[in-house]
């Protein structure tokens, strides 16, 4: 048992005629019109109240009611009952009930307590053993006054994610530690709050796996005068199992009116009864019993106000016909010996793919960065080896140079396209010819990743049901340009052959004198879709704002001497009781509240804390519309938890967020604010700019600024980024991505994001991520783009977190890698973010947009605590991640790994020191 066993309840005596004048006592204490229009409690009933509250209204006993006032009686429908309904009779404080009139009344049981909390956070009435109704839960206050003058006091409703019925998750064992658990409306909880720290944790319950506070473990296990049935002895007060019950939620300060005068009150969630604590009470009622019979009451028969704040959804995608038609012509490309297509632009071919059934690809594009002017880079797929070189004139320039890559290459392969991997609106355009062939226009509207707007329209044939030409609409560098697809060739022989004396690509090498042909950045084209890319301690307070209770008498002496302290702007005295608000300059506002605290003359001083009065917070960001996968993830009601601000722990700053990319630009205006520092690893040409792409837009969803009204949101919207660049379009290296590691270690990083990765596993990589995660950081890495079920680095390496791709339907995108060594899911389609062009916002596919998911929710766990090892964030993200289907928590699946990561969970886990163990 969580408390030490108590005796029975103390059997009855002889009935004495001092009975009659003690009941008499106990009515007259209640002066209550109604309590005269309902009739009496049933003996067994009276009995239970008499024993606890005769002596508190007869004098003899000074605490608080146990049952208090009687206001109702009622016949309650319940299933196991005969006929159906049960007779239940309501106390301030308390609900007893007669479940079956048919035993022995002088059974112990025969008069019980109901589970009124467990009805009121769920929103489940009970109607049978295992008959229950639905219903909001109960919107009222867990104490103060009713209604409440602070909006900010929380309600039984906002306990729902805060509580335990079934042991489903459990706090951490904290015994002997101050209980700084606060919570607001909306589920909120800072997990700092120290004002009282003479309050510690008394005990933990390992079977509900919760701590109890001490003055309440204290309370429980009292004794004092009881009633026996003919008079007043002392004795053991409460049997704690069946009066209180298993705690059920950790003990959490919050703030309430008490007779319109805000208090301080520590209050817990049980089984049966709801404990508060008020420290300015005096000792002997500084413990109460909430009103949890009136409550219950108000919420089962009266107005129990508007409905909680339930997660926002996202609109999932919907086929169209045109989206159909374009689905089954490509599908039709499986009938085919042979394909060849080109892509032009300025009626000039830069692209060429030929396909040769079953097993073999052929890809040019001109690439004068990687090969010169006037050359084109060129790859070979035979199977599971893939040729790269570059040609000039037709002429290679380099050795050929082969990777083996993890699967068999196979065509025609092209498969039913999904809802789930939709990133493109699709419709239809006018009829028209391509030379005597009649088409039908699909038109496919979209973001990509670069911010640009993209309009492709595909001439499907209606004969043959190919597509013929495309045409795509693209902006690059500002301008402009249109691209034309031809599928211009069918079942032909293309003879596609091995090229002679080929050797194995070095990666060591760093790219130089050969061709980089790697999986960094995959240069298949995908007819279907765009460039799909690998890879509370402290609330929001007004700045410079204290607020100060001197003790009676004392604020004239602060007064006199407001001129003299450094830094104090102005002083403004508080109404009545009210708080001061002293105003100061920001960089002495620590220092000035640390000498409040300390002054003898003052009774508290605090932050002007800026409260929110929604469970579930969603930024105002015009875009933020657009990115469908925060809800996905649960993100808003995070944010109403935490939006990143630092909450204490080992460190002093903002959690710092490595992206190891291809660097970020700098004058972002939804980055710049978060960007603490550039490096250029790669060649040190660019350390605040970001040739690719990648990394800004990697950046943007771990760490973009939130709720400014602009652009998109990030995760953790005051994360610091820390930038590395370690490569070009080309791919990344080693040397760079190893050396990136190091130093972002060595400058504080936390969490480092690696969005990308190979088939070839790099000593050096594999060194720098073991020395970063001995140095108390968390890796996060993409798991790759392949369909593949090889693992590859560094995401399959130990000690990294390896997160696969969901689409928009949550179920895993068709080119995520899979397998044993998959950690996390997360979405990775459509996924919208800062994008490097212009400062514009984008979108795209890929694991490599899943993995700063990941970083961005172990970012906000972070800073909730920055204390937490890699080991136990890696705990606490399997445990609260949303188990793939079919499969409990815990369990691994190769697709999801052990889930879908959930953002809410994780730092409402953290915030609330939630075990595992």
């Amino acid at each position: 048992m969580f408390i030490a066993a108590q005796s029975r309840f103390i059997r009855r005596s002889r009935v004495l005629s001092a009975v009659v004048f003690m009941l008499g006592l106990f009515l007259a204490a209640f002066p209550n019109e109604a309590s005269a229009q309902i009739a009496p409690p049933p003996a067994p009933v009276k009995k239970i109240v008499d024993r606890l509250d005769i002596p508190v209204v007869s004098g003899v006993a000074r605490r608080t009611w146990t049952w208090g006032e009687y206001f109702a009686a009622q016949s309650e429908p319940y299933q196991e009952s005969p006929g159906g309904s049960r007779q239940v009779f309501y106390y301030d404080k308390g609900r007893l009930e007669i479940t079956n009139p048919q035993i022995d009344n002088n059974n112990e049981y025969y008069a019980t307590s109901g589970l009124l909390l467990r009805e009121m956070i769920t929103g489940q009435v009970q109607l049978g053993d295992s008959n229950l109704s639905q219903r909001e839960p109960a919107n009222v206050v867990l104490a103060g006054d009713n209604p409440p003058l602070l909006e900010t006091a929380p309600t039984y409703a906002d306990l729902a994610e805060l509580v335990s019925f079934d042991g489903s998750w459990k706090s951490a064992d904290l015994t002997g530690t101050t209980a700084g658990l606060f919570l607001i409306k909306g589920g909120t909880v800072d997990s700092s709050f120290t004002r009282f720290s003479n309050i510690k944790y008394g005990q933990y319950d390992a079977t509900t796996g919760h701590n109890v506070a001490d003055i309440f473990l204290k309370f429980m296990n009292s004794s004092g005068p009881i009633f026996d049935g003919s008079r007043t002895v002392n004795g053991p007060l409460y049997n704690p199992l069946f009066v209180f019950g298993r705690p059920i939620s950790e003990p959490y300060w919050t703030q309430v009116t008490v007779s319109g005068t805000k208090r301080y009150v520590l209050l817990q969630a049980f089984e049966r009864r709801l404990l508060t604590y008020t420290p300015e009470n005096s000792p002997e009622f500084q413990v109460e019993l909430g009103n949890i019979g009136r409550a219950y009451y108000q919420w089962r028969y009266g107005q129990a106000g508007p409905a909680p704040a339930i997660d926002p959804d996202y609109t999932r995608p919907v086929s169209t016909p045109a989206f159909e038609l374009f689905n089954q012509s490509f599908k039709n490309f499986n009938n085919l010996r042979s394909l060849q297509y080109s892509q032009y632009t300025n009626f000039e071919q830069i692209i060429n793919i030929r396909y040769e059934a079953p097993n073999k690809q052929f890809y040019l594009e001109q690439d004068s960065a990687t090969c010169g002017p006037g050359g084109y880079y060129a790859e070979i797929t035979i199977e599971t080896r893939l040729f790269a070189n570059c040609l000039v004139n037709n002429n290679p320039l380099f050795r050929w140079v082969y990777i083996d890559v993890p699967t068999p290459f196979r065509w025609p392969a092209y498969n039913d396209m999904k809802l789930n991997d939709i990133n493109l609106d699709y419709s239809f355009g006018p009829e028209t010819n391509i030379g005597n062939e009649a088409v039908r226009n699909v038109i496919r509207t979209g973001l990509d990743f670069q911010g640009y707007r993209r309009a492709s329209i595909t001439g499907i044939s209606k004969n043959s049901g190919l597509p013929l030409e495309g045409s795509t609409t693209y902006e690059f560098n500002g301008q402009k340009q249109i691209f034309n697809t031809k599928f211009d060739s069918f079942n032909q022989n293309f003879n596609i052959q091995s090229p002679a004396g080929a050797v194995p690509f070095d990666p060591s090498s760093g790219g130089e004198n050969q061709p980089v042909a790697n999986n960094f950045f995959p240069s298949k084209f995908d007819p279907f879709t765009l460039e799909r890319q690998s890879g509370f301690s402290q609330l929001d307070a007004v700045p410079g704002e204290l607020l100060v209770k001197f003790r009676d008498g004392q604020t004239g002496t602060f007064s006199q001497n407001l001129s003299q302290p450094a830094g104090i702007i102005s002083f403004e005295a508080g109404k009545g009781a009210n708080a001061n608000l002293l105003k100061v300059k920001p960089e002495v506002l620590q220092s000035t509240l640390a000498a409040l605290r300390i002054d003898p003359n003052v009774e508290y001083a605090e932050p002007n804390y800026l409260y929110h009065y929604n469970s579930v917070r969603e930024p105002n960001d015009e875009q933020y519309h657009l990115q469908w996968y925060l809800k996905t993830i649960k993100a808003p009601r995070a944010w109403s938890l935490n939006t990143g601000q630092f909450m204490g722990g080992s460190g002093l700053e903002q959690i710092k967020v490595a992206v190891v990319d291809s660097g970020i630009v700098a004058n972002h205006p939804d980055l710049q604010p978060n960007l603490l520092g550039s490096y250029d690893k790669f060649n040190g040409t660019a350390p605040k700019d970001d040739p690719v792409g990648h990394g800004t837009f990697v950046a943007g969803i771990i760490a973009a600024q939130g709720n400014n009204d602009q652009f998109g949101t990030g995760i953790d919207w005051k994360a610091q980024i820390l930038s590395y660049r370690t490569g070009d379009r080309r791919g990344l290296t080693c040397k760079a991505i190893s050396e990136s590691l190091r130093d972002a270690t060595d400058q504080g990083a936390r969490v480092i994001n690696m969005s990308f990765g190979s088939y070839s596993k790099c000593q050096s990589i594999v060194d720098a991520i073991a020395y970063a995660s001995s140095k108390n950081v968390v890796l996060v890495a993409a798991a790759g783009n392949e369909a593949s079920s090889q693992p590859s680095y560094p995401a399959s390496l130990p000690n990294v977190i390896s997160v696969a791709a969901l689409g928009r339907l949550g179920t895993p995108a068709s080119f995520s890698n899979y397998g044993s060594t998959i950690t996390l899911a997360a979405p990775g389609v459509n996924i919208c973010s800062t994008a490097r062009a212009g400062g514009k916002f984008g979108c795209g596919d890929g694991t490599s947009f899943s993995s700063p998911i990941v970083a961005g929710v172990v970012a906000l766990m972070l800073s909730v605590n920055s204390n937490l090892t890699p080991q136990k964030v890696r705990e606490i993200l399997i445990a609260t991640a949303t188990p793939a289907p079919g499969k409990a928590s815990g369990q691994l699946d190769d697709r999801y790994g052990y889930g879908t990561v959930n953002a809410y969970a994780a730092v409402r886990a953290v915030a609330t020191s939630q075990n595992f163990k």
